[in-house]
């Protein structure tokens, strides 16, 4: 991960915690739909961030 995105992003983990929208239990409680949806937003937003940063950063010259 680029410094960019590290500075972006509040995680360093935050895929890791992306992935737990996918699971019914975190922890031993249980994620409710809300949660999952939300996570799987927040995941959506943050490919979409990434790639903007990504296009936006300039090459730097040889």
């Amino acid at each position: 991960m680029r410094d960019a995105e590290r500075a972006l992003l509040p995680f360093s983990n935050s895929h890791e915690l992306a992935a737990l929208s996918g699971v019914s239990s975190w922890n031993g409680g249980h994620v409710n739909e809300k949660i999952r949806r939300l996570m799987a937003q927040i995941n959506v937003l943050e490919d979409e961030l990434r790639t903007v940063v990504h296009q936006a950063e300039v090459p730097l010259a040889p």
